[in-house]
């Protein structure tokens, strides 16, 4: 091996041992459960969004083909299922991730507050909700979605996907949502939620991904010297 090729062995071992290097790469993993939810939320709204078209919803209660809104049903049920379970891995990692790393370090000091402008107060109800329905699906019953077709006169026809309210009151284990499922009007209309929703962790998540990269600006300049070095070496310089 000729004395540039041990000079970059050396440089990546110095590297990939660094503290810098470990910090930057277990805020990277971190970033993955974010993928995991945004990636079940995107599939969940997409198909939301194609059943409300006309055209898409009239081929759906088509009697002729009773078994295309069967499988409909069961593919929304099994998306729900991912989105509301991926929605408590990402709050139960976040809050792991901070409270390991950062919590008693001092970078991130408005964690806490952060959560509570967001995700609390009079915006409480929908995460509540969202955490009571993944136990409902886990532990109780899969979710009773109910789909309506309504005709207003001038503004022709729409297909909304609802979860039964009373249905989902039947069960104990709601906690903090209860309240606001009972001051629901009717029942529960899904893609609003889902917007609402996302609405809520974009704000946040926006947020801590820009502190983020304040608190890892010295590590993202060590190792964009180090990489740097190692690929003058490899291109002979």
């Amino acid at each position: 091996m000729s004395d540039s090729g041990r000079e970059i062995v050396r440089l990546q071992k110095e590297l990939e041992d660094s503290d810098e290097w470990r910090r930057l790469n277990t805020a990277r993993l971190f970033t993955h459960s974010m993928a995991l939810f945004r990636g079940n939320e995107d599939d969940l709204l997409k198909v939301l969004e194609w059943s409300q078209t006309s055209e898409n919803w009239m081929a759906l209660w088509d009697r002729r083909h009773r078994q295309r809104l069967r499988s409909f049903q069961l593919q929304i049920t099994r998306l729900l299922h991912n989105y509301v379970a991926a929605a408590e891995t990402l709050v139960s990692h976040s809050r792991r991730f901070y409270r390991k790393h950062y919590a008693a370090t001092g970078k991130i000091p408005e964690y806490q507050e952060t959560i509570e402008r967001i995700f609390k107060g009079d915006n409480r109800g929908i995460p509540a909700f969202l955490k009571g329905l993944r136990n409902y699906v886990l532990h109780y019953a899969l979710p009773p979605i109910i789909n309506t077709v309504s005709f207003r006169s001038g503004e022709g026809s729409s297909h909304r996907l609802l979860l039964d309210r009373t249905k989902l009151l039947a069960w104990d284990g709601w906690g903090d949502a209860r309240v606001w499922l009972e001051t629901r009007p009717g029942d529960i209309d899904l893609h609003d939620v889902v917007l609402s929703y996302q609405r809520l962790h974009r704000d946040f998540y926006e947020w801590f991904l820009d502190q983020l990269r304040t608190a890892h600006t010295e590590d993202e300049r060590f190792v964009a010297e180090m990489e740097r070095r190692i690929n003058a070496l490899r291109q002979g310089r």
